[in-house]
């Protein structure tokens, strides 16, 4: 049997992350959420012209129908309260009315 190695990280988001549970309100980050977009850029820095070779490599790290991938994710989630501080320096919206905010400068 393999030896499981245990590697934990401390992940502080600096980009905004739209994330809701099952109610569609309560910001949730699920453990396939972050494998999904952990496999999204290393696709993306992946420079392989034979595109089976890039889906066994992909398969062996992330997993696959047909296989299970080299690692697992678990979150502990800290009690958070998400904040819009900036917010307050935009116009209030009016009723029937609305306004642009650009969420890089949130």
């Amino acid at each position: 049997m393999a030896k499981i190695e245990k590697v934990c990280f401390e992940i502080e988001t600096v980009t905004p992350m739209f994330l809701a549970g099952a109610d569609g309100k309560t910001a949730e980050l699920r453990p396939a959420s972050l494998k999904g977009l952990l496999r999204y850029w290393w696709r993306a820095l992946q420079a392989q012209s034979d595109l089976s070779k890039l889906r066994d490599k992909d398969a062996g790290i992330f997993g696959s129908i047909d296989r299970g991938g080299s690692f697992s994710i678990q979150i502990k989630h800290e009690p958070f309260k998400p904040t819009r501080n900036k917010l307050h320096n935009h116009p209030v919206p009016i009723e029937g009315k609305t306004f642009k905010i650009n969420i890089l400068n949130i």
